[in-house]
């Protein structure tokens, strides 16, 4: 046999074989805490997948994200049948398999196999993948569709392909319906194919369909931005510094500030100015999507916030996570141009590339040592005693929440209102705080002293009313203790006759 045809036949298996070694090692490390308990945003998920198609329709209205990763999940996970986080969570993790998949073909399609596995494993790494790709919201899946869409644009921009462009419309529509913050890839990607395609009669049709599908969620994003940006009015506005650490390391508003993102950063910025300084030298349309697809959404946002002084807070800088697929592929751009340009510093893209690959593992496990649900955390503690089924008395919606999830069978108290020179609280059990079934009862501290024997969870070190009043009347001991909660052992005399 040839030597070429040796080739021929190797070079299949050599593909896979990096392939599968990526996906591999990253189902591995999405495994670490895989099934901690699951905090705030994600038991609303399943709340909303229990009450069904017209709740997720209504909440829209109020909720920053549009209604179609809810109903994607109140099908994907039977409709609710399960409080499993293995079950929540595994949509996630199966979209960030795609999006290492779809990456590392781009940057294999236009830098060759030894970038793209460092741009896989770059992209695989990251703080900010580990911990949205291990969480049961639409974040990593958004990633994900702007990779694929990504892929099928560069190849779209290439030669006309009918199946791929009902593939880009499909999934624009449903990234549209996924997260608002979609629409930063979809209008880049659509002005490309128009200025390659417009004079087909199919992709008028395409442009339309997902224009139409946009239309259709306008009244539930001028509701929910509205109340949102009055909610937000008084936080700090999204920074460019915060969207660089996201893109490049981790989100800070989820596990703090490190130095390992400020040189993470410097380093993704150093290579993103050589990746634009390769764009120009070589400015094929597709280099040049890629370019404009990271930086004029960047663009767009900042002058419209200063025109109109509507900010995003800084806090979900999460939302520019969309535009991770280029900025991979920009830096394996730089990376390429490095190695072929000046062979002199092959040596030291690869150094560049160790040095990521090191911070990001670093981040990680920072990551997997901190609670990311102390709500969860404290209440799975409750639950493991032996006292466990307690009646729970909850001073903060994030406890409460949990408790439903947790120890939906326990009684719960929570709503602490002052009624005259009476406490009073609603009662429920856990699982109806969650799916109300009927009126909520409200009960006065007699009550709840009755149960003689109850948990307190509540914000450490913060005295409120309502533990005053119990304290006036209870005795309160410390018990565990998760992130910024506590839960507090009470017993209770029983009220007077």
């Amino acid at each position: 046999m040839s030597r070429h045809k040796q080739l021929l036949i190797r070079t299949p298996y050599r593909q896979f074989g990096w392939i599968g070694l990526l996906l591999c090692a990253n189902l591995l490390l999405r495994l670490p805490n895989l099934n901690a308990p699951m905090w705030l945003d994600e038991i609303f998920g399943y709340r909303l997948a229990r009450l069904g198609v017209p709740a997720i329709g209504q909440n829209s209205f109020t909720d920053p994200h549009p209604p179609g990763f809810y109903l994607a999940e109140w099908l994907l996970t039977a409709f609710a049948s399960s409080r499993s986080e293995w079950m929540w969570r595994w949509i996630s993790v199966l979209a960030s398999t795609i999006a290492v998949a779809v990456v590392w073909k781009i940057a294999r399609r236009h830098t060759g196999d030894r970038v793209a596995v460092s741009v896989g494993a770059v992209l695989m790494t990251l703080p900010a993948v580990g911990y949205y790709s291990q969480e049961a919201r639409a974040t990593m899946t958004l990633v994900a569709l702007s990779a694929l869409s990504s892929w099928v644009t560069d190849r779209l921009l290439s030669q006309h392909d009918r199946r791929l462009q009902v593939f880009w419309t499909l999934l624009s529509v449903v990234g549209l319906w996924f997260g608002y913050s979609y629409v930063m890839v979809v209008a880049v990607q659509a002005a490309f194919l128009a200025g390659r395609h417009l004079r087909r009669i199919g992709w008028i049709v395409s442009f339309l369909t997902v224009g139409a599908s946009g239309l259709l969620l306008v009244p539930w994003a001028t509701s929910a931005l509205r109340r949102v940006s009055l909610a937000n009015a008084s936080q700090q506005p999204l920074s460019p510094l915060r969207i660089a650490e996201v893109l490049s390391s981790n989100d800070p508003a989820r596990f703090g500030e490190s130095v390992q993102t400020v040189i993470a950063g410097v380093i993704v910025s150093f290579l993103l100015i050589v990746a634009f300084g390769s764009v120009l030298v070589r400015p094929t349309v597709q280099r040049r999507y890629f370019a404009v697809q990271f930086v004029l959404p960047l663009t767009a946002y900042f002058v419209f916030s200063a025109v109109s002084g509507i900010s995003v807070p800084q806090s979900e800088g999460k939302q520019f996570i969309v535009l991770l697929p280029s900025v991979l592929v920009l830096v394996g751009f730089a990376i390429s141009a490095l190695r072929l340009r000046l062979p002199l510093l092959s040596s030291t893209t690869v150094g560049l590339s160790v040095i990521l690959l090191v911070l990001n593992l670093v981040g990680l496990r920072t990551y997997w040592g901190t609670i990311k649900s102390p709500e969860g955390a404290l209440i799975s503690m409750l639950g493991s005693t032996d006292t466990g089924r307690r009646p729970v008395i909850s001073l903060h919606t994030s406890l409460s929440f949990a408790t439903g999830m947790y120890l939906p069978t326990t009684n719960l108290f929570v709503n602490p209102q002052s009624i005259g020179h009476e406490l009073t609280f609603r009662y429920v059990t856990g699982d109806e705080f969650l799916v109300p079934t009927g009126p909520r009862s409200v009960v006065s501290l007699d009550r709840v002293r009755e149960e003689r024997r109850l948990w307190l969870v509540a914000p450490s070190g913060v005295k409120s009313e309502a533990i005053e009043a119990i304290e006036g009347v209870c005795a309160l001991t410390s018990g565990p203790v998760a992130g910024p909660f506590a839960a507090f052992d009470v017993q209770c005399s029983a009220p007077a006759p």
